[in-house]
C-alpha cells in the first residue's frame, strides 16, 4: 500500500490516525528514556520496605510518549521463603489499551532465577527499566539487589534523534566490574572462614571479636569502592550526554550536507566561466567609453555590474564590481580594483 502524509483536509478527504503520526515521529525519534538527568526514570529504593520508586522523568516508545512527573512508587511482591526471584520493571505501551503505563513483570520463583522477556510484538512493547532481584525471605528491597537497564540497548536505551548511541558497552562493563567483585569477595570469605574454624578455641570471643573487626574493615574497603564506580558510572553517563548535547563537536545531517555541497573556487571559477551573460552597456562618456556595464543571467537578474570612476576620461582610476544573489537585488559582495596605466595611456594593471 502506497501511502504519504500529512495534507490538508478538503471537505473530509484527508483524515489521519494518531499511529499516522506515532509512525512519523518514529521514524528520526529512537526508542529509549530521554536522558535530561541521569536519574531520569531510574528505579530506587530507600531500604525500609518492598516498595520501589520510579523517579521523573520521559520515554519515547515507536513515536508515542509518556511521561512520569512525580516519583511513583510501586509496590513489590513479598518473596518466597525458600526460592528467589527477578521482576522486571517496563514502562509498557498497551496498543489496545491505548496507554503507556509503568509495569512490573514478577518473575517465577527458582533458585537461579531469570527475568521475563520483554514483549514486544502488535499488541504489546515494552522498554525494560530496572530488574529487581528479589531473594528469599527479604523483607526489604536494598539499592544493590536493583540492576538498572536504562543504558543497554537491548532493554531500553537513551532518546536520540535518527542515530542512537550504544551504551551497551557502558552498562556491560559496569555489570561485569560488579560480578567479578563480588565473586572475589566471597571467595576471600570461605578463605577466611576456613582459616577461623581451628581458632574457635580458648579465647573464643576475643578471636572472633578480631575477626569480625576485619572483616568489617574489608567491607568497608568494598562499599568504598562500589561508591567510587557508582560515581564514575554516572560521571560517564553526564559526559555521554552532554557529548551527545554538544553542538559543536557535531554537526548534523543538513549541516553535513551544506557542507558538501559547498563549492571550491575552481569549481566556482569553472562555473563563471560556463555562464552565458547577457552584457548591457550604458553611461557612453565623450571618449565613447561606457562607464557601466551590466551582466544578467538568462532569467535577466544582475548577476555583476562594473563602473567606472574617478580620474578623467579616458583614464579611469578605478572599476568597482559588484556581485548579486540570485534574486538579482541583494549584494554578496563589492571589490573595488585600481587602474594603472603607462605614458601611453595604455592600461597595464588593475588589481
Amino acid at each position: 500500500m502506497q501511502k504519504s502524509s500529512f495534507f490538508n483536509s478538503v471537505n473530509g478527504d484527508r483524515r489521519y490516525k494518531a499511529e499516522d503520526y506515532a509512525n512519523y515521529f518514529s521514524k528520526f525519534i529512537t526508542n529509549g528514556v530521554f536522558p535530561n538527568v541521569a536519574f531520569n526514570l531510574q528505579v530506587v529504593t530507600d531500604g525500609t520496605d518492598m516498595n520501589v520508586k520510579l523517579k521523573a522523568g520521559a520515554a519515547w516508545i515507536n513515536g508515542y510518549m509518556y511521561q512520569n512527573t512525580l516519583d511513583l512508587v510501586i509496590p513489590i511482591d513479598v518473596a518466597d521463603g525458600l526460592l528467589n526471584r527477578i521482576d522486571r520493571i517496563v514502562i509498557q505501551l498497551n496498543f489496545a489499551e491505548r496507554l503507556i503505563q509503568a509495569v512490573v513483570k514478577k518473575g517465577e520463583f527458582a533458585s537461579t532465577p531469570v527475568a521475563i522477556p520483554l514483549q514486544r510484538d502488535a499488541d504489546i512493547y515494552e522498554l525494560g527499566i530496572a530488574d529487581v532481584l528479589v531473594s528469599q525471605g527479604v523483607t526489604s528491597i536494598l539499592q544493590s539487589a536493583i540492576t538498572d537497564l536504562r543504558l543497554n540497548n537491548t532493554f531500553c536505551g537513551l532518546v536520540n534523534s535518527l542515530l542512537q548511541a550504544d551504551t551497551t558497552a557502558i552498562f556491560n562493563q559496569y555489570q561485569s566490574w560488579f560480578e567479578q567483585t563480588s565473586e572475589d569477595h566471597e571467595q576471600e570469605f570461605q578463605t577466611w572462614f576456613e582459616s577461623v574454624k581451628g581458632q574457635l578455641s580458648g579465647d573464643v570471643a576475643g578471636n572472633l571479636a578480631n575477626r569480625i573487626t576485619e572483616v568489617e574493615t574489608d567491607l568497608g574497603v568494598v562499599t568504598s569502592r562500589v561508591t567510587e564506580a557508582e560515581t564514575d558510572l554516572t560521571q560517564i553517563s553526564e559526559d555521554l550526554i552532554a557529548h551527545k548535547a554538544d553542538g559543536v563537536s557535531h554537526i548534523t545531517g543538513q549541516e553535513r550536507t551544506d557542507w558538501n555541497a559547498k563549492e571550491t573556487p575552481d569549481g566556482a571559477r569553472k562555473k563563471v566561466e560556463q555562464t552565458d551573460f547577457k552584457v548591457y552597456k550604458s553611461g557612453k562618456d565623450a571618449n565613447g567609453i561606457f562607464t557601466t556595464i551590466e551582466y544578467r543571467r538568462q532569467d535577466d537578474t544582475l548577476a555583476v555590474k562594473s563602473v567606472l570612476s574617478g580620474g578623467t576620461s579616458p583614464l579611469y582610476t578605478t572599476r568597482t564590481l559588484t556581485y548579486y544573489g540570485l534574486n538579482g537585488t541583494t549584494v554578496e559582495k563589492t571589490r573595488p580594483r585600481t587602474l594603472t596605466y603607462d605614458a601611453d595611456g595604455i592600461l597595464i594593471s588593475e588589481v
